[in-house]
């Protein structure tokens, strides 16, 4: 065997020897073993093709050989059981000493090995990448001329670039000098081996914002351990820094919100074990909330209730949903809790104390009611109003020229007594229009300070009187009470009204009781708040239904017999009452009698004094009669000319205005306040400015704006008869000031 034998035979590496056609002709033991050959007659004789798995590319490899003179790569080798291998081959011509061509050989390695090394090599390098792409923060790695060779997709996609977009652009091509400047500082030291730690690094991204990076960089080495960079690893703060505060004092609050929380926190599991819980404000049915842990709902909690909590735990737990359900225990308390599902066989139970939401639920349905009724009543009462202010030119017709011709047939006794009924028809019509105006708080009302104790125990006489021989008035009046401001004359017919509708519900007698006293109003049913005068006027009578209280002030609503009353009664008091600024409560019941309850609240003006009376109502003056209705206008100027004064006409506003350009001279004017053009108002405001001292009687059967009315001048309300309207007039004339005494 010679020399290249022998090599041959004991080499590690595979050798064979083909033909030009591939066929094998030589093998060493290396390549038998290989491929697992026993013995070279099982590969001799055979092509070299079959050696291997994908022999198109063998083939392929092989005829570059035979054109080029060799060939080389990596190939998939198949042993005759089945099994692969990866080799490296080498392919050479081989050549006699005259240069001819006598066959291939052929040179292989087992690779296998080497290359799951590398395989798993590259693996690791795309986990890596992916890792490195998947994290938010800024990842990247720059050379020592600080240009970048890795960037992952969150810092590529800040610049609005790709990483492949980047890699190989250095700094300055991305941000300016002056920012570079200050990242190079930190790579200088990472250069130099130091691990830096930024927490205030600034770069400025794709959409113009600035935003702030906690950033770490460190040396970055190849595999002799030279320094070949610097890599990086940027966390984006901004928001972070934005909160910060924000989140210490959001802490702060919730600390403090769950020092004074007013819930129980219940944790429980599937079976109705409370595993934990969290004390909270709450009353019966709730024990001690330290003391339910470990027990079962069943050994703590009354049975109706566990059996809510039951039905709540089982839904939360099936459908996953946040649950509510409430709780009302016999004590009057109310409990709403919350389930919500912590696990698959744990639920949180927050329990709540609603008792005062479901107080304020009640009060404010009631208040609501009442609105609801005080509107219907102030819509009729506008309506009603209405009627009222156009009957009372009406009346103010009929007495006026009732008196009038009463005085025409003093001679006359029997028509004077016709007169007379016609009069006193008109009085009775009146004082019905005075209820409606009352009602619909249409009528001006004289409001002074008064005392209510001393008025009602002065009018209780009164109203004692009235009430019959079978009824007896008690009354309950508190010293010191609240001054009020109202109408005296209309809190007595408050009074009135309130003690014959008390009357009228005892029909076998029995006690009327009239108290007052000081309260602190701070019911929310109520219109009124703060400190108030309460009059009560209660009766033992036959009581009234829920139906009936519900229309208790409706005007025209009674429950009397037909002609036993009008229905303007308590109708009047309510509007009175509102007028008042006050409001008006009823506790009643069939069989249980009523109480009327009055608010009327307190105020810090002084107490009034009673006005004097002037001590004749006839005069020679020259009075400007402004009117646009033309029977008032005439029944007015023949009572004041009957009464000796000299009367100038006017049919409205405009008509007087240019009455007062002339020389005619006048010392008062009498007006309507509601006439079509130029209402009374509007041109008493111009007429002043012609005749500044020109004293003002207004008459209305509807004083929308009392106050305002009451600062240009006096006020007589319509109807009125002649001994009304003269005495306001001289009262006008006497006085001091052109708005006449007050």
């Amino acid at each position: 065997m010679g020399r290249g034998e022998r090599i041959a035979k004991t080499s590690l590496t595979g050798i064979a020897f083909t033909d030009l056609d591939g066929v094998v002709s030589t093998a060493n033991d290396a390549l038998l073993r290989m491929w697992r050959f026993s013995e070279p007659a099982e590969l001799i004789g055979r092509s070299g093709l079959e050696l291997f798995a994908d022999q198109a590319s063998a083939a392929q490899h092989l005829g570059t050989a035979l054109t080029t003179g060799r060939a080389q790569g990596e190939l998939v080798a198949r042993r005759h059981d089945g099994t692969t291998f990866v080799v490296w081959f080498v392919a050479t011509l081989a050549r006699d000493l005259r240069g001819n061509v006598l066959g291939v050989l052929g040179e292989v390695v087992d690779v296998t090995d080497l290359v799951q090394a590398r395989d798993a090599t590259a693996a690791q390098r795309h986990a890596l990448k992916s890792i490195i792409d998947a994290s938010p923060d800024w990842i990247f790695a720059k050379d020592l001329d600080h240009r970048l060779t890795l960037t992952n997709v969150a810092f590529a996609a800040a610049l609005g670039r790709t990483p492949a977009d980047l890699e190989g652009h250095l700094d300055t091509e991305l941000w300016p000098a002056d920012v570079c400047e200050q990242y190079h500082v930190d790579d200088r030291r990472a250069f130099a081996g130091e691990l830096v730690h930024n927490p205030d690094d600034h770069a400025r991204v794709a959409d113009g914002s600035l935003r702030v990076f906690d950033t770490i960089k460190g040396p970055l080495r190849d595999e002799r351990g030279q320094i070949v960079g610097v890599f990086g690893i940027g966390r984006d703060m901004t928001e972070r820094r934005h909160t910060a505060e924000a989140l210490r004092q959001l802490t702060a609050d919730l600390e403090a919100m769950l020092d004074a929380f007013p819930d129980l926190v219940l944790r429980i599991d599937a079976g109705g074990k409370i595993l934990d819980s969290r004390a909270g404000r709450l009353g019966p049915p709730i024990p001690n909330p330290s003391t339910l842990i470990g027990h079962r709902l069943d050994d703590v909690l009354p049975p109706p209730l566990v059996e809510i909590i039951r039905r709540g735990t089982q839904q939360a737990l099936t459908t996953g949903t946040i649950v509510s359900a409430e709780y009302d225990t016999p004590e009057g308390l109310a409990s709403e809790g919350r389930f919500v599902a912590v696990g698959p066989d744990q639920v949180l139970i927050v329990v709540r104390d609603i008792t005062e939401r479901r107080r304020a639920e009640r009060a404010l349905q009631a208040t609501e009611e009442r609105l609801r009724r005080a509107q219907k009543l102030d819509a009729v009462g506008r309506l009603a109003g209405g009627v009222a202010h156009d009957f009372n030119n009406l009346l103010t017709v009929i007495i006026g020229l009732g008196s009038v011709l009463r005085k025409a047939l003093v001679d006359e006794p029997k028509l004077a007594a016709l007169a007379d009924d016609v009069v006193g028809a008109g009085a009775r019509a009146a004082a019905l229009t005075r209820q409606l105006l009352a009602f619909a708080r249409a009528q001006q009302a004289n409001a002074q300070v008064v005392d209510p104790g001393q008025l009602i125990r002065a009018f209780s006489r009164v109203v004692a009187q009235l009430l019959g021989d079978n009824v007896t008035l008690a009354t309950s009046i508190d010293e010191g009470l609240h001054p009020v401001e109202v109408d005296p004359a209309h809190l007595e017919q408050v009074l009135l009204n309130l003690a014959v509708n008390a009357r009228d519900a005892m029909p076998d007698g029995g006690t009327v009781t009239i108290a007052a006293g000081n309260v602190e109003v701070h019911d929310p049913t109520l219109l009124v708040t703060g400190p108030c005068v309460r009059i009560s006027v209660r009766d033992h009578g036959t009581g009234m239904t829920d139906e009936v209280r519900a229309r208790l002030f409706e005007p025209f609503f009674t429950t009397k017999p037909p002609g036993k009353g009008t229905g303007l009664g308590l109708a009047t008091v309510y509007g009175i009452v509102r007028g008042a600024n006050g409001d008006i409560a009823v506790e009643s019941s069939p069989g249980a009698g009523s109480t009327f309850q009055v608010y009327l609240p307190r105020t810090a003006k002084p107490l009034g004094r009673d006005p004097t009376t002037p001590a004749s109502v006839g005069g020679t003056e020259v009075v400007l009669v402004v009117e646009d209705d033309p029977l008032v206008r005439a029944v007015t100027c023949r009572i004041l000319g009957e009464a000796g004064y000299r009367v100038v006409e006017a049919s409205g506003g405009r008509e007087a205005l240019e009455i007062a350009r002339t020389e005619q001279p006048f010392d008062a004017v009498i007006s309507d306040v509601a006439m079509p053009g130029m209402p009374g108002p509007e041109m008493v405001e111009a007429l002043r400015a012609l005749r500044p001292s020109v004293k003002v009687l207004f008459v209305t059967g509807h004083a929308a704006d009392p106050q305002a009315l009451e600062r240009l001048g006096r006020v007589l309300h319509k109807p009125f008869g002649p001994p009304a309207l003269l005495e306001a007039l001289r009262s006008l004339l006497d006085g001091a000031s052109p708005h006449g005494p007050r």
